[in-house]
C-alpha cells in the first residue's frame, strides 16, 4: 500500500494543471480560498500530484495536479506569491486511475463543468465500460446521461432508470451464477444486464436478429429465441467491454 503521509514542498513552477479537470470554482469561493490561505500564512492542505513528462513544462519529470488546482492557482496570486507548495505524490495502479480520482476529489470542492465532464467521459469510454465509469465516478444513470446527452446515451443503450424489479433480478441471477459456476454467466447475467439497458434500443432490430438466428438454426432443439437473445446480449456486452 502506498504511503500518503509523505509530504514534499514542490516549486509552483514545476507543477501544472490537468486540462481534463472538469471542476470549476466561482469567483466568490475562490476569493474565500485566497483569504483562507492568507489567514493561515500558507497552504496547509497538500496538493495531490503525480509525476508527468509531458511538454507543458520543460523540466522532466514534473508534477501534474490530481487534486488542489485552485490552491495551486491561489499560491500564484500577487497577494500570496507562494514559491513552494506542499504535495503528496500519487502513484496510479492502472490506466486512468488518476482521472477517476481527480474527478471524485474535485466534485467535493467545486462545480463540475458539463462540457469538460462530457469530454472526460468520452475519453474514458475508449477503455472502460459504461458501468465502470458510472460506478467509479459515483454517478447515477441519470447524472451520466445528463453529461453525455440523451442521444449519445441512446447509442450506448443506457437507460435513465433501473427498476427495483430488474435490480432484484440481477442480484438473484448473480447469486445463482456464483453457485452454479461461470458457465451460466453469459446467458443469465449477460441477458439481464442487456435488458436493463434495452429500452433505448430499437426493438425491431433485436426481433429481426432473433428471427434470423432461429431461421438459421432450425435443426437444433431447445428454446432458440432464448439462445438468440443470449448471443445478442453477449456480443453487445463484449463490444462495450463488459467481461461476460
Amino acid at each position: 500500500m502506498q504511503d500518503y503521509t509523505k509530504v514534499e514542498l514542490i516549486p509552483v513552477r514545476d507543477i501544472h494543471e490537468d486540462a481534463d479537470n472538469p471542476n470549476a470554482m466561482d469567483d466568490r469561493t475562490y476569493s474565500q480560498l485566497v483569504s483562507s490561505i492568507q489567514g493561515t500564512d500558507g497552504i496547509i492542505e497538500p496538493l495531490i500530484t503525480m509525476e508527468c513528462d509531458c511538454d507543458i513544462i520543460e523540466k522532466k519529470p514534473h508534477r501534474k495536479i490530481i487534486g488542489g488546482e485552485h490552491r495551486w492557482r491561489a499560491a500564484q496570486e500577487e497577494s500570496l506569491n507562494i514559491a513552494n507548495v506542499p504535495c503528496i505524490d500519487y502513484l496510479p495502479k492502472e490506466k486512468d486511475d488518476d482521472k477517476f480520482l481527480m474527478t471524485n476529489l474535485n466534485r467535493i470542492h467545486g462545480t463540475l463543468v458539463s462540457a469538460k465532464m462530457a469530454r472526460l467521459i468520452t475519453q474514458l469510454t475508449d477503455t472502460h465500460s459504461f458501468e465502470n465509469i458510472r460506478d467509479r465516478l459515483n454517478l447515477s444513470n441519470k447524472e451520466y446521461i445528463d453529461f453525455i446527452g440523451k442521444e449519445e446515451a441512446a447509442k450506448q443503450g443506457i437507460a435513465e432508470h433501473e427498476t427495483d424489479a430488474t435490480k432484484e433480478a440481477v442480484e438473484k441471477a448473480k447469486g445463482k451464477e456464483g453457485k452454479a459456476g461461470a458457465r451460466k454467466k453469459p446467458s443469465t447475467i449477460g441477458t439481464l444486464m442487456f435488458i436493463l439497458q434495452m429500452n433505448k434500443l430499437d426493438k425491431e432490430y433485436v426481433d429481426e436478429a432473433i428471427a434470423y438466428y432461429v431461421e438459421q438454426n432450425k435443426e437444433f432443439t431447445g428454446n432458440l429465441r432464448s439462445q438468440a437473445l443470449g448471443n445478442i446480449c453477449k456480443q453487445y456486452l463484449e463490444a462495450k467491454g463488459v467481461n461476460v
